[in-house]
C-alpha cells in the first residue's frame, strides 16, 4: 500500500515542498517506511525506484563510516580529510574484490553462523572484513603456542635513570 502527499518540513527541507511517500506491507513482512523526495512532480513508483537504487550506496556509506572509520578522520588539513575518506572507500573496494577472488577460488572464508544469526542468509561487508583480518593478520600475530615456547625471551635492559630527569620532573 502506497500513499503520497506533499508537505513542508522546515527542519528537513527548509521552505521547499517535499513529496512524502508512506509505504505499508499489508502482509506485515516488512516494516512501514516513509520516503522523502524534493521532486514533487515524480510519481510514487519513481520515488520508490530511486530509493531502491540508492539503498546499496547508503549501505556502503554506512559501513565505510562505521567499520573503516571514514566518519571521523583525525587530520590536520582539508586535503587530508578528503584523502582519508577516499582511502576508506578504496579499502572497502579492495576488501570486497579480495573476498570475491578468494570466494571464487573456493576458499572457506566465512565462519559458521552464530546462534543469534540463524536467519542470516547473505554475506555482509563485516563478514568480508573479518575474513580478511583472519587470513592476513592472524597468521602473523597469533603463532601456535607450543611451537614458540623454546625460544629465549628478549629482555632489553632499561637505561639508568638520570638525576636531572627527576629534577626537571620535580620528583
Amino acid at each position: 500500500m502506497v500513499h503520497r502527499f506533499q508537505a513542508i518540513w522546515y527542519r528537513g527541507g527548509g521552505n521547499e515542498a517535499l513529496s512524502l511517500v508512506l509505504i505499508r506491507d499489508p502482509a506485515g513482512e516488512f516494516p512501514d517506511t516513509v520516503l522523502f523526495d524534493t521532486d514533487t512532480k515524480a510519481t510514487d513508483e519513481q520515488i520508490v525506484d530511486r530509493f531502491a537504487h540508492r539503498w546499496s550506496i547508503e549501505i556502503t556509506n554506512r559501513e565505510t563510516k562505521h567499520l573503516l572509520g571514514s566518519a571521523d578522520p583525525h587530520c590536520r588539513s582539508e586535503k587530508a580529510v578528503v584523502r582519508s575518506t577516499l582511502m576508506a572507500f578504496w579499502s572497502y573496494s579492495l576488501v570486497v574484490l579480495w573476498f570475491v577472488g578468494q570466494f571464487r577460488l573456493g576458499k572457506e572464508l566465512v565462519l559458521s553462523r552464530t546462534p543469534w544469526y540463524f536467519r542470516k542468509k547473505n554475506i555482509t561487508f563485516s563478514d568480508m572484513l573479518a575474513s580478511a583480518r583472519r587470513s592476513h593478520l592472524a597468521p602473523r600475530i597469533s603463532v601456535d603456542y607450543g611451537r614458540e615456547q623454546d625460544r629465549p625471551k628478549f629482555n632489553n635492559p632499561r637505561l639508568p635513570r638520570r638525576a636531572e630527569c627527576y629534577e626537571r620532573a620535580k620528583l
